[in-house]
């Protein structure tokens, strides 16, 4: 087999060769361009039957760079390489060509499919995912419109088609039993997290705007279901000509706020977590090794004052947060699973939102047996969450609230800002150069 396309690759380099060559005779050249034009069009009619041949393979799977780059057939893809390549790779193989340059890869790959859907009339995952992401990103009928008589993605109505597909999937998994997202698994802890997404379309008066709340679930040990596959299954496998969804409007139930009280210094719920005191312990005693670890310079202890001069370079233990890491090696978490929760069509701005986006939290974990319902909530909903809770402290005792890391951070700096404000911190951000004063006064 190799030799015989080493002995047509000969063939086809003299007939080049011959192209090229200055000839006199008008004859030589006409047998020499027919010999060219019929070795293309035999060569394009080979790559056609493959195409046609291989259009069926594509899996949920495929959506990966190295993924659709195996669904490829060989001889197509051996082709483009040696196409688009400038000379390293001239070596006659029937497998796959090795590739080096993920950027000559990437363009082999969106070639590849673009000859594949020409050539069989099928949808590669390339133009599936395309049309998706230029519809979140701008919303532009017209863009994927010229994208799709160009042959680059699907459709704008198939695009349609297919996130009505997938808002009907979540939205039967939201109606399940046990009212635990597609992933999930009962059996095991998970926390919620909530926030506001506003989409914020241009209109001509700049009202009627969508504002919903999201809630996930965050499930730390996975459950084993491949939720990526589902979900792209579904994006490969849509066929009606549904394009939009109709939902029934949820009625929430209504909250009136009584007059704001103080909450107490710990949430019931808070208050049961920190009696657990094993945790407590061992962080202190980590945080103990690495301050002796950063201390101690070959075996012998030094002082941290005097030796404040000396060189970073020198100091062999690292950071906290890279110490913590390499200590907890051995009890790092698997990857998280990801669940999506209907949405909640109202601002979170709401009391009733919040309120109802509680309740939806506190009757999932009681379904699934849990003792505790965390939910993490930026610092705006979190202040209304707080003072729901207060009032309603019977109903909700077993919630934990939590913030984010950044709204946690913003708030320890509003923090040290209001105590140090008007005892020169200001002056020495702006003096030090550290911030502006206007920088300095919106972090304080």
């Amino acid at each position: 087999m190799d030799d015989d396309l080493q002995d047509d690759t000969e063939i086809y380099d003299a007939v080049l060769d011959g192209v090229e060559a200055e000839s006199t005779s008008p004859v030589h050249k006409i047998l020499v361009d027919h010999d060219a034009c019929r070795i293309v069009y035999h060569a394009a009619r080979v790559l056609r039957r493959v195409c046609q041949d291989h259009a069926e393979h594509y899996t949920a799977s495929d959506l990966s760079l190295d993924d659709a780059k195996a669904a490829i057939p060989d001889l197509l893809f051996n082709f483009l390489v040696w196409f688009v390549s400038t000379g390293s790779h001239d070596t006659i193989q029937m497998s796959k060509v090795p590739l080096d340059d993920s950027g000559t890869c990437r363009q082999v790959v969106s070639f590849a499919q673009d000859l594949v859907c020409a050539a069989s009339g099928t949808t590669p995952p390339k133009h599936i995912v395309l049309g998706l992401c230029l519809h979140h990103l701008f919303r532009s009928e017209k863009l994927i419109t010229i994208l799709n008589r160009l042959g680059h993605t699907i459709a704008y109505c198939q695009v349609l088609e297919r996130e009505t597909k997938m808002a009907e999937e979540k939205v039967r998994d939201g109606h399940v039993i046990d009212d635990l997202p597609f992933g999930i698994d009962p059996g095991l802890p998970f926390y919620h997290v909530a926030d506001n997404n506003d989409l914020n379309e241009e209109t001509v008066d700049a009202k009627n705007t969508t504002h919903c709340t999201n809630i996930i679930v965050v499930q730390k040990s996975p459950s084993g279901i491949d939720q990526r596959h589902r979900a792209v299954q579904t994006l490969l496998s849509a066929r009606k000509r549904k394009r939009r969804l109709h939902l029934e409007p949820e009625e929430l139930p209504d909250f009136i706020g009584r007059q704001k009280v103080n909450p107490k210094r710990l949430l019931p719920a808070t208050q049961a977590l920190l009696n657990e005191t094993s945790l407590r312990k061992s962080a202190a005693l980590l945080d103990f090794c690495w301050r002796l670890a950063r201390a101690c310079r070959d075996g012998n202890l030094s002082n941290p004052a005097i030796e404040q001069s000396a060189v970073q370079s020198d100091q062999r233990v690292p950071s906290w947060s890279a110490f913590n890491a390499l200590a907890s090696r051995a009890s790092v978490p698997p990857q998280s699973t990801i669940g999506y929760c209907p949405v909640v069509n109202s601002s979170p701005t709401e009391l009733s939102t919040v309120y109802a986006v509680l309740s939806k939290c506190h009757m999932r974990c009681e379904r699934a047996g849990l003792p505790f319902t965390i939910i993490v909530f930026d610092q705006a909903i979190y202040a209304k969450a707080v003072d729901i809770i207060s009032q309603r402290s019977d109903e909700f005792s077993s919630v934990f609230l939590r913030m984010g890391a950044f709204h946690i951070a913003c708030t320890f700096l509003a923090v040290i800002g209001k105590r140090f404000r008007d005892a020169g911190l200001m002056d020495v951000l702006v003096e030090s150069g550290v911030a502006g004063a206007a920088s300095a006064s919106s972090a304080l």
